[in-house]
């Protein structure tokens, strides 16, 4: 009889449906994240900007691990994830500009760290257990969509080319999705894969 580990169950529709709308939201923050770093930074230069991102993310990061001592799981590797990045980027700052800078900086760097790198992390570590790899890729190719959009509504205004890309990329997006339902093996696919040892 295989374990449970060598048996592989496709995902409830429900639990593929909650995947999908993590990923969704992943994007989006992600997205949006570039138009919030390119209008909020005030006179911060990125090394340090990058550098406190990462550090408040590591104490949040530090915080949930903390929560659940039995099974950190992601919290703890987006942790050391984290301070790796601080560790790394923190002896730069005196030689890129140091942290002189207004408040909108450090609300951009509390926002970032907090929504688009804590908030995005877990729901994508847990989206991707539950979905197919080249699914979680397609849905995440939606970001420059949610990108343009976030420009859009602070007054960026977009051309032909930019609306045509967008479009574009959600064209392909759903006929991806619509393909693997349409597709004549579809319902084989869906059924469990039982691997032999």
């Amino acid at each position: 009889m295989p374990s449970a580990e060598a048996t592989h169950h496709p995902p409830e529709r429900r639990t593929e449906l909650l995947a999908v709308g993590a990923l969704v939201w992943t994007a989006a923050l992600f997205g949006t994240s570039f138009v919030v770093v390119k209008d909020g930074l005030d006179d911060m230069r990125p090394v340090p900007y990058l550098a406190m991102r990462y550090l408040v993310a590591a104490l949040v990061f530090a915080a949930l691990a903390r929560r659940r001592p039995g099974r950190p799981g992601e919290s703890a590797l987006a942790l050391k994830a984290g301070i790796t990045y601080a560790v790394i980027l923190l002896p730069f700052v005196p030689f890129t500009g140091g942290l002189r800078s207004g408040g909108g900086s450090w609300l951009v760097i509390g926002y970032t760290a907090i929504f688009v790198t804590v908030g995005t992390f877990l729901p994508w570590m847990w989206a991707q257990r539950h979905i197919p790899p080249t699914r979680a890729a397609l849905v995440l190719l939606t970001e420059p969509v949610f990108a343009a959009i976030a420009s859009y509504a602070t007054g960026e205004r977009l051309s032909a080319t930019a609306l045509a890309g967008a479009a574009l990329i959600l064209a392909g997006a759903a006929l991806a999705e619509l393909s693997e339902l349409w597709s004549p093996g579809a319902a084989v696919r869906r059924r469990p894969n039982r691997l032999r040892r």
